[in-house]
């Protein structure tokens, strides 16, 4: 059951026996449970929730519009923040956003996950989807589409990333593409590049694909690419062994 609210006040609904809290502003729609994460293995709750913080979907609404939030905890930070959609549990959990003065940039983010985005702030105009995709992303104008994708973002930009684990361990890398499972896996900082295929341009070494304006495709293409630059290779397995 989804409820659209005239104010803001505080609701409980009975949906399969349970009670569950409503918080919305005029034009939103929001429905979730109150959750208290709690980082385990078991529950697959990652950190660095420690059981000490409670969310509570919408909670915290006072001037943002035209928000859909579904999901425990999800949207929970939200107050000035507008034009987002946030779906799964704990999705944009801790997002908020503050237009400047006089800006049109209302957030417009539309995050579909399990934690998905549930630690960025800040962000507007991306679309991320799947299983812990983007959970710290702080950037604008970003597509991640796969569980993991874009995992490790910050202040990245204009990237797109499609697949599992596509572009993982990206931070502030701008403008790249990667598409096919953990393509462009070990970019951190690198930036317009494109990697298509699986583990196209994944990287060998944590913390160093620091690697700029390549092209690989293929699968396996350009997989040792740390800090190369400036290099094209086509086909499958091709030019494997670069690295610089």
């Amino acid at each position: 059951m989804i409820r659209k609210l005239p104010f803001a006040f505080f609701v409980c609904i009975i949906f399969i026996g349970n009670c569950i809290p409503l918080i919305a502003q005029t034009q939103n729609y929001v429905q979730g449970a109150t959750v208290t994460p709690d980082e385990s293995i078991t529950s697959h709750t990652p950190a660095p929730y420690d059981g000490t913080e409670t969310f509570i979907p919408g909670s915290s609404i006072t001037s943002g519009e035209w928000n859909l939030f579904l999901g425990a905890g999800a949207g929970s930070s939200v107050t000035q923040a507008s034009h987002n959609v946030f779906l799964g549990a704990m999705a944009g959990a801790a997002f908020d956003y503050d237009a400047p003065f006089g800006s049109t940039d209302f957030a417009d983010n539309v995050v579909i996950g399990a934690f998905a985005g549930d630690q960025m702030t800040g962000a507007f105009d991306n679309v991320f989807i799947g299983k812990f995709a983007a959970r710290t992303a702080t950037g604008s104008d970003n597509v991640a589409i796969g569980t993991d994708a874009a995992l490790s973002m910050t202040t990245g930009y204009d990237n797109t990333f499609v697949g599992e684990e596509s572009g993982q361990e990206t931070t502030t890398g701008y403008e790249n593409v990667f598409i096919g499972e953990d393509a462009g896996y070990e970019v951190t900082t690198g930036y317009e590049n494109t990697f298509v295929g699986h583990r196209a341009g994944s990287g060998t070494s944590s913390g160093n694909g620091t690697g700029y304006k390549n092209t690989g495709v293929g699968n396996v293409s350009l997989e040792d690419i740390r800090e190369g630059h400036h290099n094209t290779a086509i086909g499958d397995s091709s030019a494997v062994d670069i690295g610089t």
